[in-house]
C-alpha cells in the first residue's frame, strides 16, 4: 500500500515544479526504480492515475526504468549484479559485499507539453 503514498509524493513534486513553469500539462514522468524498492508498478500507476485527476499530471504516463541489484565486493572492490541469490563475487569468490544499487526510487525527469 505504500504505492499510494509514493503516488501522492510524485504528484506533490510535479505540482511544485509546474508552478515554476506556469502550470503546463505533464505528459510523462520518468522514474528510476531499484529491484529492492518493492514497488508494484501496476499499483503505483493505478494510484497515480486516480490521484492526479484534476491536476496538471492528469493523463500523464509513468515510465519505469528498472535498476538491478548491484553489490561491491569488500575484498577486491569488484562491482557485480546480484542475481538468483548468487552472492559470491565472480572475481574472487568471496561473499563479503555491500549493496550499492537496487534501493533507488527517483524521478529522473518530468516531460511537459
Amino acid at each position: 500500500m505504500h504505492e499510494a503514498s509514493l503516488a501522492k509524493n510524485i504528484i506533490e513534486i510535479i505540482s511544485a515544479n509546474t508552478e515554476l513553469t506556469n502550470g503546463v500539462r505533464i505528459k510523462r514522468v520518468n522514474l528510476r526504480v531499484g529491484e529492492l524498492a518493492g514497488i508494484y508498478y501496476d499499483s503505483l500507476q493505478f494510484y497515480f492515475t486516480e490521484m492526479s485527476k484534476g491536476t496538471s499530471a492528469e493523463n500523464a504516463e509513468l515510465i519505469f526504468e528498472n535498476l538491478p541489484i548491484v553489490g561491491k565486493c569488500r575484498e577486491c572492490s569488484n562491482e557485480f549484479p546480484l542475481q538468483n541469490f548468487e552472492i559470491n563475487c565472480p572475481k574472487c569468490g568471496l561473499s563479503k559485499f555491500d549493496i550499492i544499487s537496487g534501493n533507488e526510487f527517483e524521478i529522473v525527469n518530468i516531460e511537459v507539453e
